[in-house]
């Protein structure tokens, strides 16, 4: 009777269990004896291992992460951005106080526990000369500053039981979504042993991923991506033999631990968490009631001002329409109200544009879920928008009424453009570009043509006119320029746009397009006329019929555009006005509205480029020859439809203002009652529905890479309703591209909350901590002067600081190693700090040193790492081979590319490392140099002989590049390769090369968009293949560990063989010619 007693209750708590919605989404988890920890609703929680009692112990805003029970199981360490940087915290397991243990400037991540529970391990850029890799530290639970562990890359970290020896994953597992990728940056698991003496083997060496090992007896357990799907297997350290332990055929296991007793593991699996119990090999869910309060309101009031992205003006300037986190609105100029015209946070409408005759608004939407499609909604929004186009896949852009208010037009993705007659219903192609690139696009005044650019079969953009009631393309114009920006003049008679044929000042042309009889810009000359008596009478009939002509011309507005291509290209004119950057062209009575940036912005290379950045709009009066300023630092403008009232759009507001005239400060339209009632469940399941379609849509494969799109969009889907913060869903998202099997992929951003950051200052120099108490000095960074990026707080000159020296105090405050000395350096950064430094560790005598710490000394540990191989190579080839290191293959890199090359003109060979390159574009440009050969000697009376041309390099090149080179890294070398310009160095490239851009979600969010494959001209598919090198050389990290850097020292030993070989620019015998 007590068995059935027992299972009666069992079955009740079970039944009790699945009656109680169950928590998911937990993230990172990790377990004690009786307990698990995890990351829910961003913060840190408990719950005993049956998933009974769940507690909140952390509630703060930003995030929690990789929480970590000691090995007594009493304390919990886990970072947290409780300052805006992430650093380390460790609180008491049943909760209570907690103490920061980190104070890294460059932040940390929670790893794992000593197994005596004194020491706590973390990974950190702090040692770092490159993003794209960290470090293992350690740090006394009590204080101090950190060690480092001498391995030169990791991102995980198990001890095995005795706490002498561990194992970890070198690469990162910032693509841990990556599913089934195969390459040179998987992680396999290495070992150490042998203590602080001790070397690293590596266990598995395979392209798969083995991730997250986790060592217990004579067995490692990790995750294996060796079937379909990830699950957790079990190697033997004496037999090898490998063996899977889970068998989850619906989702991946990710995010395993050990627990502090190491019994078990549990991990993330099927949006929950799971235990598998080591002694008795089974797999249980912990399934865990959702006993805290759900964070998501099902409704809150918020004001989408920072979230404008689309707006027109009325016909008559009386009100403004635009659209605002996937909401459309309409404000008035001056009396009114704010209205809004749609109501529904599951859809993003967007692109709002008033009718001609000024009733009804037409924008984009995605409302039925399966693509984007043109709606109607009165302008009162009395009744439901109306749907008039009914396409079933693509994405449309720049939506506008014909002037006559009978059409729509709008672009698709497939770089199409159309037009939906409002009364007939269909929709009829313009054109499509085969080639990459959106086209400029304009109506004429009698909504009877539309003149678009389109890329030519030469790349070239062409302009052409295109007749809707013909359904006939007509070529319009064709050049060697680039020309864009077409747009009819007010009367039909015109034709602008611009053109860039003086180079690099664009220049504003005029296309007559009927023949004339004479020039169309041509004045009068300022002439005396003799006009006799009887000629007044005539006189005086003339200029009364001609003013009766015009009083006539204003009672019949029509205007009829005809166009005579019988030798149109060659009534084009150049207007006398230029600009840096042409934005946008609008003609307008009487001129052309013309927005440009006239000088280029200097662009920091620590500052991002703000691509959202302001133009200028000028009005240029085309008879009178003179522009006019309009307004300043503008994101947009547009013209009424009676052309005579101007919207200005600016960050966050807008203007309303005459035509013609210089904005002055009335028509400011404020914004600071907008509001809107935000269902964030419903906006987050739009957010994922359109990320699901961007890929179907944009994804350069069709068949995207053969993985069921359909299914995955049901699979994750259905996730979006467990999500608690937005983070979630980014999570959710990056698993869902995960899918793709595909580089470039990713989520980020959207409207979450951002704890106000603390930044920790960083003095540039290595410190240790002596045996005296004080930290000592080892190393000063010196940075580089000529380079804002590469500022040294403590190299200049005058600063009496060096290596050896000791630190004593910080504005004031001594400074002792059993606290970090960065506490001292809060909310430093860019101010003056008191330094107290002597040369011997005591406080007299020492000497005060002012100094402004930076946030991050990563760009000193590079400048320092590039130093120390230019010096290797110079030493080792006596001064014969140059060495270069690229970072990034951007416009800033180019120019410092091009310095350094000619500070390398005398050399006999170079190596051109882009190891540790994040990527960017300017692959071509350095093909181009690379390529350029010697063809002639010149030589003035007294001086040496120079090559022609002489901005060459003339020796042997060897590049280098490893796995981490990435995208453009990976093109550069392939092409360098595949050229035959040279020999390659290193380890074959990750294979991360497709080309991407940007995708804003609804709320600011960002999804990215791979749309552009890369082949070579050998038919090699660089995807998931890279550039693979002609010397493969793997970096031991046990050589790493002693400063020996194989893969350099091999690029030496290449060039110097090849210039010893046949030297590289043989003596060109230079006698002049008898006469």
């Amino acid at each position: 009777m007590k068995k059935l007693c027992v299972f009666l209750c069992a079955v009740l708590f079970s039944a009790s269990l699945s009656a109680t919605e169950l928590m998911h989404l937990m993230r990172t988890p990790d377990a004690s004896a009786d307990k698990v920890c995890f990351i829910y609703q961003d913060d840190l929680f408990t719950a005993n291992l049956d998933g009974t009692k769940p507690v909140r112990l952390v509630k703060a805003v930003g995030t929690e992460a990789f929480p970590k029970f000691s090995p007594d199981g009493k304390w919990i360490a886990f970072s947290s951005y409780f300052n805006g940087n992430a650093n380390v915290y460790v609180i008491p397991a049943e909760g209570g106080h907690v103490s920061q243990v980190t104070y890294e400037p460059e932040g940390a991540a929670m790893l794992e526990w000593s197994n005596d529970g004194r020491e706590i391990y973390f990974l950190s850029g702090a040692a770092s000369f490159s993003p794209f890799f960290s470090r293992i530290f350690k740090v006394n639970v009590d204080g101090g500053l950190p060690e480092i562990l001498p391995v030169d890359q990791a991102s995980t970290l198990c001890f095995n039981d005795k706490g002498d020896s561990y194992v970890l994953n070198r690469h990162s597992l910032y693509f841990w979504w990556w599913k089934r990728y195969k390459g040179t940056a998987n992680t396999d698991i290495w070992m150490h042993t042998g203590g602080k003496d001790g070397k690293y083997a590596n266990l598995t060496n395979t392209p798969t991923n083995e991730s997250w090992p986790m060592w217990v007896g004579n067995d490692i357990y990790f995750v294996s991506e060796k079937g379909a799907l990830a699950n957790l297997y079990r190697m033997n350290l004496k037999t090898k033999k490998q063996e899977k332990v889970t068998n989850f055929k619906n989702d991946n296991v990710q995010w395993p631990s050990l627990s502090s007793d190491r019994k078990r593991i549990v991990f993330e699996c099927n949006a929950g968490l799971y235990a598998y119990n080591i002694q008795t090999r089974k797999t249980s869910e912990i399934k865990i009631p959702t006993a805290v309060q759900n964070v998501v309101a099902d409704y809150e009031f918020v004001n989408p001002v920072k979230l404008l992205d689309s707006h027109d003006i009325s016909t008559t300037g009386k009100r403004v329409v635009f659209s605002a986190r996937g909401e459309i609105f309409s404000a008035p100029a001056k009396n009114g109200e704010i209205r809004q015209l749609t109501f529904d946070c599951a859809a993003r409408d967007t692109e709002p544009v008033w009718s001609p005759n000024g009733g009804r608004i037409a924008f984009l939407s995605d409302r039925d879920g399966i693509a984007d499609n043109v709606y109607l909604v009165d302008q009162f929004a009395k009744t439901a928008p109306l749907k008039l186009t009914n396409r079933k896949d693509k994405f449309l852009n720049d939506l506008r009424w014909s002037p006559d208010g009978k059409y729509l037009s709008y672009q698709s993705n497939d770089f199409a453009l159309w037009v939906y007659n409002t009364e007939t219903k269909k929709e009829t192609l313009v054109n499509r570009s085969r080639r990459y690139g959106q086209m400029d696009f304009t109506w004429s005044p009698d909504s009877a043509w539309i003149a678009y650019t389109v890329l030519g079969s030469n790349m070239v953009p062409e302009i052409h006119v295109f007749n809707l009631a013909e359904d006939k393309d007509h070529l319009l114009f064709r050049s060697v320029e680039q020309n864009h920006n077409p747009t009819f003049s007010t009367d039909g008679e015109y034709l602008y746009f611009v053109t860039d044929r003086e180079g690099a000042n664009a220049r504003v042309a005029m296309m007559s397009l009927t023949k004339e009889d004479k020039d169309p810009l041509a004045k009068e000359w300022d002439e005396e006329k003799l006009v006799e008596k009887k000629d007044e009478m005539k006189a005086e009939k003339a200029d009364k019929e001609k003013k009766n002509k015009k009083e006539d011309k204003k009672k019949d507005d029509t205007v009829t555009v005809k166009i005579d291509f019988d030798g149109i290209m060659n009534r084009v004119q150049l207007l006398p006005v230029t600009g840096y950057q042409y934005v946008n062209l609008r003609a307008a009575k009487d001129g052309l509205y013309i927005g440009f940036r006239e000088k280029a912005e200097k662009i920091e290379a620590e500052t991002k480029m703000d691509r959202s950045r302001g133009f200028d709009l000028y009005f240029y009066n085309i008879q009178k020859e003179k522009l006019t300023s309009i307004a300043k630092g503008i994101i947009g403008f547009v013209l009424s439809n009676d052309g005579k009232q101007l919207l200005l759009a600016k960050k966050g507001s807008f203007q309303i203002t005459p035509a013609g005239k210089p904005a002055g400060k009335e028509g400011n339209i404020s914004l600071a009652k907008l509001s809107m009632r935000l269902d964030r469940k419903a906006e987050w399941h739009q957010i994922f529905n359109e990320s699901w379609r961007l890929i179907r849509d944009n994804f350069y494969d069709p068949d995207i890479h053969g993985v069921n799109w359909p299914v995955m969009k049901k699979k994750y889907g259905k996730l979006i309703d467990y999500c608690q913060t937005r983070g979630d869903v980014n999570r959710v998202l990056v698993q869902l591209v995960g899918e793709l099997n595909a580089s470039h992929q990713g989520a980020s951003g959207g409207d979450m909350p951002h704890p106000e950051q603390v930044v920790i200052g960083s003095l540039g120099a290595e410190l240790s901590a002596d045996e005296s108490g004080f930290y000592r000095f080892d190393k000063i960074y010196a940075g580089n002067p000529f380079y804002s990026e590469y500022k040294a707080p403590l190299g200049h000159p005058w600063q009496k600081v060096k290596p050896g020296d000791y630190l004593i105090a910080i504005d004031g405050n001594s400074v002792s190693t059993k606290v970090d000395y960065h506490t001292y350096l809060l909310n430093t950064v860019g101010k003056t700090v008191f330094l107290k430094v002597n040369d011997k560790p005591v406080a007299k005598g020492a000497w005060e040193v002012k100094v402004k710490p930076v946030s991050s000394e990563y760009r000193l540990r590079y400048l320092n790492w590039v130093e120390n191989n230019r010096k290797l190579v110079e030493e080792k080839s006596h001064g014969r081979i140059g060495y270069i290191h690229l970072n990034y293959m951007l416009g800033t890199q180019l120019s410092k590319f091009l310095n350094a090359i000619q500070a390398n003109f005398d050399k006999e060979g170079l190596i051109l490392d882009v190891r540790f390159n994040g990527g960017g574009g300017i692959d071509p440009q350095l093909i181009d140099y690379l390529e350029r050969r010697q063809y002639q000697v010149t030589r003035n009376r007294d001086g040496l002989d120079l090559p022609r041309p002489s901005n060459i390099f003339r020796g042997k090149v060897v590049v280098m590049c490893n796995e981490h080179s990435y995208s453009d890294a990976e093109v550069f070398p392939n092409a360098f390769k595949v050229l035959g310009l040279g020999k390659l160095v290193g380890v074959q490239t990750l294979g991360f090369v497709i080309a991407v851009n940007g995708h804003e979600l609804i709320d600011g969010g960002n999804i990215r968009k791979t749309f552009i494959g890369i082949w070579d001209i050998n038919g090699n598919q660089l995807e998931g293949r890279g550039a693979i090198p002609d010397f493969i050389v793997q970096n031991n990290p046990n050589d790493l560990a002693k400063g020996i850097d194989d893969q350099l020292n091999k690029a030496i030993e290449v060039v110097t063989e090849e210039i010893d070989g046949k030297p590289a620019s043989p003596k060109v015998k230079t006698t002049i010619r008898p006469r």
